[in-house]
């Protein structure tokens, strides 16, 4: 686990904590860090930013960092559909594979079949 904090001279203020998430499971091994940073902007305001970073991404918050407005609830409905049409799809092709004919599959010929199967 790391931590870390620390202040510049013209009051910049910063603080750290780290550790490693999942350690010695291949794939699964992840550096997390969550911290924080202050500094006066130059219109005199406080800016404070608190973040994350692990194997998601950097993500940042602060009251100055502008945000997405909500998706309008006729687009967030389309969305849903386009969505579950894309998973049916994905389930449908699954099915498919699963369940493909011999002659579809990547049988080499009759070599593959047992001897009992042959004539």
């Amino acid at each position: 686990m790391t931590n870390c904090s620390y202040e510049t001279g013209n009051n910049i203020i910063a603080e750290e904590t780290g550790f490693l998430k999942n350690p010695g499971i291949e794939n699964e091994e992840a550096l997390v860090q969550h911290g924080s940073y202050t500094y006066t902007a130059p219109d005199g305001s406080i800016i404070t930013v608190t973040y994350t970073a692990d194997e998601q991404g950097f993500r940042a918050q602060g009251a100055h960092l502008p945000t997405p407005p909500p998706i309008p609830a006729e687009i967030q409905k389309s969305l849903d559909i386009i969505y579950e049409q894309i998973r049916l799809q994905q389930e449908q092709e699954a099915r498919e594979k699963a369940f493909r004919k011999p002659e579809e599959s990547n049988f080499a010929g009759e070599e593959n079949y047992p001897s009992r199967f042959k004539q």
